[in-house]
């Protein structure tokens, strides 16, 4: 995990600067079993440690219009399944910089935190994750590009 936070902390340091303002991160753990959560705590412990990151955690997916100000990253840990869902405003390709970088960052910090058992997948990578940020952004949780 000191890799993660090293790693984190390099990216973040270039992103932060030209964002101006920390990372807003929104992580939904939607796990029942005490590992995965501690998982999850720790690579929050690791990520909130550099600085750059402002986390909030929910136990499940809001379903209704945000009210607080929206996120530019939704990590969420389905109950069942071996997948893991990094949502991004648009695909990475399509992201500004230096969100590409964050982005890279925090799927190799859920992938070392969950050793293997589980996989990350972004918007590139899975049309179910495009579809669910794009209905974050519906509800305001998930920034657009362009802004809120």
């Amino acid at each position: 995990m000191n890799r993660v936070l090293a790693l984190l902390a390099c990216l973040a340091v270039g992103g932060t600067l030209a964002l101006g303002q920390t990372i807003r991160l929104l992580i939904v753990d939607e796990t029942k079993t005490l590992e995965e959560s501690l998982r999850i705590a720790a690579f929050a412990r690791a990520v909130r440690g550099t600085g750059f990151f402002s986390i909030k955690a929910l136990p499940a997916l809001p379903t209704h219009a945000w009210e607080d100000e929206p996120f530019l990253f939704a990590i969420i840990v389905p109950e069942t399944g071996r997948f893991i869902w990094l949502c991004t405003p648009a695909p990475i390709q399509y992201l500004p910089e230096p969100l590409p970088e964050a982005y890279a960052g925090l799927a190799q910090g859920l992938r070392e935190a969950f050793a293997g058992e589980r996989e990350v997948r972004g918007s590139g990578d899975d049309l179910y994750v495009l579809l669910l940020a794009i209905q974050l952004q519906r509800l305001g949780i998930l920034v657009g590009v362009g802004g809120p």
